[in-house]
């Protein structure tokens, strides 16, 4: 996705769950983030930027802010490492970022229970679970 612009209005439309005081929040945190990091994807609750060691995943709703809760508060060696830092009152998880360039067919059988297998390698060659919210 790179450095795209994505019609603002359009990641924030669902009225009825993101109410118009925390959409600008989150309006002005993506903006503020697509100025400084790579934009890697926008998905049905959170827009996930990257950087060279991290991912950050910002809620578009009510179930992104309950997602980042979740992956915040799990712990486990199979979970990428990942906390929740407060931007203007809008819980940003930062992730480890892993190498996503992985053989499908070496995968363990736990993985066929991550959604759409999402995993990849930390720095250190672990095999982690980067998707794993709900």
């Amino acid at each position: 996705m790179n450095k795209q612009k994505v019609q603002v209005d359009k990641l924030f439309s669902i009225k009825d769950e993101f109410n118009k005081s925390i959409e600008n929040l989150a309006i002005n945190i993506y903006n503020r983030f697509l100025e400084k990091f790579e934009l890697l994807g926008i998905g049905r609750n959170r827009i996930v930027f990257g950087s060279k060691n991290y991912v950050y995943k910002i809620p578009r709703n009510r179930m992104g802010f309950y997602d980042n809760s979740e992956e915040a508060r799990l712990k486990d060696e199979c979970y990428a490492i990942c906390r929740l830092i407060l931007i203007n009152d809008i819980p940003i998880l930062v992730m480890e970022r892993l190498d996503l360039n992985i053989d499908e067919k070496k995968l363990p059988i736990w993985v066929d229970f991550i959604d759409c297998q999402q995993v990849g390698l930390s720095k250190h060659g672990e095999l982690k679970a980067y998707d794993y919210a709900t």
